[in-house]
């Protein structure tokens, strides 16, 4: 798998969104040992570290097939998730490079950015997804504290975007309650 960084473009800026892993190739041991530690979240960052986007990676095609195959077609939002992440675990190796290869352009009439009150449906569909997948892997022991952070912030996102509030920049809540993710 070879991961670059990307250009967004929004409206009225444009900004390079990194990855935040060193440039370099990283095999199986090393990934575990510096990579899938903060794979889903980064508290420093508040949010997860690397890119969860198809389109600014390259993959076998092994892994699309398999990892892609697999998941749950009731998950409209966050589906990159429930395929890269599980896709990254499955690696026999990743190259990360500081090389941008993708311009991805953000418009205000994007379906991408049209949610609706049922995307807390779909929600609880990744979030089983996910839960199931990590569980099974061999990284759970790694991935089991980020996750329910990583979770959150899809709800920020969920909040802000389509209710309208405005919750608190998520690296200042670092032990803050906002949905019960071991009663699900």
């Amino acid at each position: 798998m070879i991961v670059s960084p990307h250009y967004e473009e929004f409206p009225s800026y444009t900004r390079i969104e990194s990855n935040h892993v060193e440039g370099g190739i990283y095999s199986r041991k090393v990934l575990k040992d510096k990579v899938y530690k903060k794979l889903l979240y980064d508290p420093s960052l508040g949010r997860w570290p690397i890119a969860a986007n198809c389109w600014n990676k390259l993959f076998k095609r092994d892994l699309v097939f398999g990892r892609q195959m697999a998941v749950d077609e009731e998950i409209t939002d966050g589906e990159d998730h429930a395929f890269v992440f599980p896709a990254m675990l499955d690696a026999s190796s990743i190259y990360f490079t500081d090389d941008i290869f993708y311009h991805h352009r953000i418009r205000s009439d994007s379906v991408s950015l049209s949610l609706s009150p049922s995307i807390f449906i779909h929600f609880a569909h990744l979030y089983s997804f996910l839960h199931d997948t990590f569980t099974k892997s061999d990284y759970w022991d790694i991935l089991k504290d980020q996750f329910p952070y990583h979770m959150r912030c899809f709800l920020f996102k969920y909040c802000n975007e389509l209710l309208g509030i405005r919750l608190a920049d998520d690296r200042n809540m670092a032990k803050a309650y906002i949905f019960p993710f071991d009663m699900i």
